[in-house]
């Protein structure tokens, strides 16, 4: 008997319970983990703006993200937009969560660009956070 894939494709006409309950517990835990990507970025601007103009900025610029990285209208694969969008921190952790759900094949771009923009914005973080604390 084969075992059954941890993932769930729309090729296979019978969706058991173990399927369905894997991909969203794999779509959960990969969505927790990329949220560390954003909790640098929110620890960047915080250290970047004064507080009282960060979420002015953060909000706009979070929809912008998720529009380019192709969360609200998906992204032609190939296009000009796929490639922009590509480049947006949004781009990876949203084609990553969808992955378990079987809605792509697993590309490791994903998670280069998880990866790299959470290097971004951890390394922002620490340099404004050293300049905040040499002031003190």
């Amino acid at each position: 008997m084969r075992a059954q894939s941890a993932r769930c494709t729309p090729a296979v006409p019978t969706v058991t319970l173990t399927c369905l309950v894997s991909a969203w517990i794999s779509s959960a835990l990969i969505i927790w983990l990329g949220s560390l990507v954003f909790v640098a970025f929110g620890l960047f601007v915080g250290y970047l703006l004064p507080s009282d103009n960060a979420m002015q900025v953060v909000g706009p610029l979070m929809a912008l993200l998720a529009f380019l990285g192709g969360m609200f209208i998906p992204l032609t694969p190939g296009s000009t937009m796929d490639r922009i969008g590509s480049l947006t921190p949004m781009y990876g952790l949203h084609n990553l969560a969808l992955w378990p759900m079987g809605a792509e094949s697993f590309s490791w771009w994903w998670v280069v660009n998880v990866l790299t923009w959470l290097a971004v914005f951890l390394g922002g973080a620490a340099w404004r956070m050293g300049r905040d604390t040499a002031r003190v």
